[in-house]
């Protein structure tokens, strides 16, 4: 177990070790993505969008003085994510950390998240940090070592109405984190849960449609360059989660062990917005009014 641990405290020092990110053309991905390439890291870029990949990563080329590599991929999609990660091996070689910051939200009543955005919000949110997980944790279980960063959310540990999906979706990350962490740290492999509060991002402008969300929280809102360091920081160490800002890990506490109290408080400060009613024809069939 010694050796394991021997092995983990090398990535300490990011010099010439393959970081993959995915979500890595905007926010706290492409934040992460400088940060890791200022430390001298091999950084492997994920995200859709191809010409902002590019564009990261020439930036991260002129920071790290190392090659960077841009791959455009959905991550909805299982097979392309094989095969794209299959790619990456024989192109780039076998990675050493992956962070996954690839995500989207949707600040809106339960009620009136459709069908096919809940689909879309898990199967980016979720489904993909899991095949990018998945395949990667494979690798790094015959290396004995390597770094797992999954982004979820404050929302996760301190819910408040508006956010019913994307509250589920950064749920399910953690508790996916917390089983691979039990599974995986045998083997060497750190596995750590990071829980933002609002970061000041291009997060809001799709999510926050109607603006009043994000002017609930600007007081709360912490950079993404703040985060990406506490991440690169926490590389190397088996940390269980990094809740950013500090002060809202205390929050969370509060909240769990006064539930009550806390919906009260949530209610109070997002007002639960009126949803439209959602009725089941006869057939089954989803409407809504």
């Amino acid at each position: 177990m010694m050796n394991l641990s021997s092995k983990l405290k090398e990535l300490r020092n990011l010099k010439n070790r393959i970081v993959l990110i995915t979500g890595a053309s905007s926010g706290i991905g492409q934040a992460t993505a400088f940060e890791a390439a200022q430390r001298g890291a091999i950084v492997v870029l994920i995200a859709r969008n191809q010409q902002k990949l590019k564009q990261v990563a020439q930036q991260c080329m002129i920071y790290s003085g190392r090659p960077a590599f841009a791959y455009p991929l959905d991550l909805s999609d299982a097979d392309a994510v094989d095969e794209t990660l299959t790619l990456i091996g024989h192109e780039v070689g076998s990675v050493d950390v992956v962070i996954n910051a690839a995500g989207f939200g949707d600040m809106e009543p339960g009620l009136e998240t459709d069908a096919a955005l809940t689909q879309k919000m898990f199967a980016v949110n979720v489904l993909g940090l899991i095949y990018i997980t998945r395949r990667l944790a494979s690798q790094m279980i015959d290396k004995h070592y390597g770094a797992i960063v999954n982004i979820a959310s404050v929302a996760a540990l301190i819910p408040t109405p508006n956010s019913a999906v994307y509250t589920a979706t950064k749920a399910a990350v953690t508790g996916y984190s917390d089983v691979m962490r039990q599974e995986l740290q045998p083997f060497g492999i750190q596995v750590t849960t990071v829980n933002p509060g609002p970061v000041a991002t291009n997060f809001f402008n799709v999510a926050d449609q109607q603006g009043d969300y994000l002017a609930r929280v600007a007081s709360f809102t912490v950079t993404p360059q703040l985060v990406a360091q506490r991440i690169i920081d926490a590389i190397g160490y088996h940390v269980r989660s990094l809740v950013i800002p500090r002060y809202f890990r205390s929050l969370a506490v509060a909240y769990h062990l006064m539930p009550g109290v806390g919906d009260f408080i949530m209610s109070q400060v997002f007002k639960p917005r009126p949803a439209k009613r959602i009725h089941l024809s006869e057939s089954s069939q989803e409407s809504v009014e």
